[in-house]
């Protein structure tokens, strides 16, 4: 390669136009780079420049170097202070992370706590709304209990009238307030037969009054005309005529 003859139309590049040459070759088309960077290669290699070129590169090379290694040394500092904020942040996050494992642990417990004390909150309600309506259902039941209780007593103690009058109360006004159950249902489905009850012994006792009037009426007879005497004898105008 060396030995090879040089055209006649391609002359050494001088060294000091190198960085003119390079121009040219950024500003000219991709098929003219190609062309000039040949023939500077070729030049560089055929002249006297070859040790030159080498030399002028291992400076640059060295130049970029020290380029490099200031800009590593101005930055260094400020690399390490990066890194030690770094694993001081990585550290704070550690305990960041912990302290938010431990407030979601606790939070947790809490929030079983609270389930279950609301769990027993909303028996408690549910427990006094059903107490509110028994007690209202019960304000409206015990009047129809006591009403058929004095019933009975008034038909046991032969009071039929009263009794009358107590069944009527009980029909007409505590069963329709007191709602719709199954002993209110019982009891009205019973009132008729009660009525029929108190009337038929009602004219039996009649029937046996009059029967008995009737069977005694002598005796009544005399001993109200006993009566009228003795009264009369003792009033005090047959003691004046006396």
């Amino acid at each position: 390669m060396a030995d090879a003859a040089v055209p006649s139309s391609v002359h050494p590049f001088p060294f000091h136009s190198f960085s003119l040459h390079l121009t040219l070759i950024f500003l000219c088309s991709i098929k003219s780079c190609i062309r000039m960077m040949v023939i500077f290669c070729q030049s560089v290699y055929d002249g006297q420049e070859h040790g030159l070129f080498m030399e002028k590169l291992d400076a640059r090379i060295r130049n970029h170097d020290r380029e490099i290694e200031k800009m590593c040394n101005h930055h260094f500092q400020g690399f390490v202070d990066s890194i030690t904020e770094l694993l001081k942040v990585r550290g704070e996050a550690q305990k960041l992370k912990s302290q938010v494992t431990e407030t979601n642990r606790r939070l947790q417990d809490d929030g079983k706590d609270l389930m279950s004390s609301m769990e027993e909150l909303k028996q408690c309600r549910v427990q006094q709304r059903n107490i509110a309506t028994t007690i209202d259902k019960l304000t409206h039941c015990l009047p129809v209990l006591e009403m058929y209780s004095r019933l009975q007593e008034q038909m046991k103690a032969r009071r039929y009238y009263p009794a009358l009058r107590t069944l009527e109360q009980l029909e007409q006004t505590c069963l329709p307030r007191a709602g719709q159950y199954r002993f209110c249902s019982i009891m009205a489905e019973n009132i008729p037969k009660l009525r029929t009850q108190i009337r038929d012994t009602a004219m039996t006792q009649l029937r046996d009054f009059l029967e008995s009037i009737r069977k005694h009426s002598d005796k009544i007879g005399e001993t109200a005309i006993r009566q009228v005497r003795t009264l009369w004898k003792n009033s005090p105008t047959e003691q004046v005529d006396d």
